[in-house]
């Protein structure tokens, strides 16, 4: 399944988007932009979250498990030209797996404790983008990233890729981007997948457009709310500790479909706020040995979901 710091790049390459923070919100990448400090050669932004998904049964066991997670990006964009545009992010996010009762879960987990300590995912991007005219652009990212379990060697959680394409704007109301993107993944063979993003202003407060693997219908309520639909696909892949007592070496793949609905306030010039409630209405765990060999794959009862974040432009 698609890493999910590459679906995250997609969704800004889907939305002809000039910056990617990569963060941690499941490829939520659309938001519109947030008001600009003074005109500058170089800017910045910091966008933290926190997401909660509720307890859900897990089948193949008598268990359940709730998820918690809290994620941090620090993002900049700096104009080489008046046309184009040199991106990056650095992000960080921490991810605890609360099983109960997880002894069904593969061969040899126990009912005593969760099979692994807290999940962390880091990575880096660095892109570029050229508006070549008022219809056409190009862009062009680089990633590399890293997903494990405390103690996991570092080395053995690294993935890496890119993707390039290019951008047409038919419209003033309707856009189209066109790609491909490829990544490395920790337990399987690289990952190549097109690029197919739009976006649709349908009328001056209404839009429809794609975020890699998702979609989202949004509402400018006013200058400072924005109201939204969304259904996305997120992936997330873990390296374990080699002295993990029950998946030493191994890996912990966790692949999720989130449908629900958002709202996005403007405060002040630089600060956002935002927040989700939903549910996870599709979800599959897969467990891995240190050889690559799949013990199990357990799919879990919806779970209920809610995001709370900020971002701060300066």
């Amino acid at each position: 399944m698609p890493n999910r710091i590459l679906i995250c790049l997609i969704a800004c390459a889907a939305s002809n988007h000039s910056v990617c923070t990569a963060s941690g919100q499941d490829a939520q990448t659309n938001e519109p932009e947030i008001a600009s400090p003074p005109p500058a050669r170089t800017t910045f932004s910091f966008e933290g979250l926190g997401q909660f998904l509720d307890g859900a049964d897990v089948d193949g066991t008598a268990g359940d498990v709730d998820i918690t997670r809290l994620g941090a990006t620090l993002g900049f964009r700096h104009s080489l030209s008046d046309s184009t545009m040199l991106t990056g992010s650095l992000r960080h996010e921490w991810s605890d797996y609360d099983f109960e009762q997880a002894s069904g879960l593969f061969a040899g987990a126990s009912n005593a404790e969760s099979p692994f300590d807290s999940l962390h995912e880091s990575g880096l991007t660095v892109g570029l983008s050229a508006q070549l005219d008022e219809q056409w652009s190009l862009f062009a990212n680089g990633i590399v990233g890293a997903g494990y379990e405390v103690g996991a060697d570092f080395g053995d959680s690294i993935v890496g890729g890119g993707f390039a394409g290019f951008g047409y704007r038919f419209t003033e109301d309707f856009s189209l981007t066109l790609g491909v993107g490829a990544l490395t993944r920790l337990e399987d063979d690289a990952l190549v997948i097109p690029l197919v993003g739009f976006r649709w202003q349908i009328t001056d407060d209404l839009r429809l457009e794609s975020e890699g693997i998702s979609t989202r219908l949004v509402w400018d309520a006013n200058d400072d709310l924005e109201l939204s639909a969304f259904g996305r696909y997120s992936s997330r892949a873990y390296r374990m500790d080699d002295g993990n007592a029950y998946l030493p070496g191994g890996s912990f793949s966790d692949n999720r479909i989130v449908v629900g609905a958002g709202a996005s306030w403007q405060v002040g010039e630089q600060l956002r706020l935002k927040l989700e409630a939903g549910a996870s209405v599709w979800q599959e765990y897969r467990f891995f040995n240190a050889s690559g060999n799949e013990l199990s794959m357990r799919q879990s009862d919806p779970q209920l979901m809610i995001q709370a974040g900020l971002e701060f432009r300066f």
